[in-house]
């Protein structure tokens, strides 16, 4: 059974992490009313000679792949609202899954086969991707992402996180 590990404040969104053998379950429930408009993200950093291959924006989505000669890094960025109840599963079977403090919010990494996930959410936006670049490349990559409206209030936006399962 999940073990609540309960923030000193409030937090916009709630994360819900079901450990299983072959993979790892996310939920999310927005705790409030939120702001419905996507602020797309722009990036501060990308490796040398990234260029945008494919980019898709719908409402509440926004999906970006940028390549070079030797490395991709793709990011889906999709907006998290009242009216949600969302799932994502990442295959975790035989992966190694790291924690990082990313734009001070918790961002799960997933390596497995010479290939990084990760899971991040940070105000309204749950940010998921790959890429096969190092995770402290894609790290250095999504400090640097750009907001207008989420950097409003992210740092006190703290969340109530149920986990499964947590590395020692």
């Amino acid at each position: 059974a999940p073990q609540a590990v309960i923030a000193g404040y409030h937090k916009l969104v709630e994360v819900i992490e079901t450990v299983v053998t072959e993979y790892t379950e996310y939920r999310y429930q927005v705790n409030e009313t939120v702001d419905d408009t996507l602020q797309q993200v722009t990036f501060g950093y990308l490796p040398e000679g990234m260029e945008i291959t494919e980019e898709l924006v719908q409402d509440r989505s926004y999906y970006v792949e940028y390549r070079n000669d030797k490395n991709f890094f793709r990011l889906e960025q999709l907006l998290l609202t009242d009216e949600d109840g969302l799932g994502h599963i990442v295959d975790t079977e035989n992966a190694t899954v790291e924690q990082y403090m990313i734009k001070g919010t918790e961002a799960k990494f997933i390596s497995k086969r010479g290939m990084n996930g990760y899971v991040w959410v940070y105000g309204k936006y749950l940010i998921t991707g790959q890429s096969n670049c190092s995770v402290e490349e894609m790290i250095k990559i999504l400090e640097s992402i750009q907001y207008d409206v989420l950097h409003y209030n992210a740092e006190h936006q703290m969340n109530k996180v149920l986990f499964g399962y947590l590395p020692e």
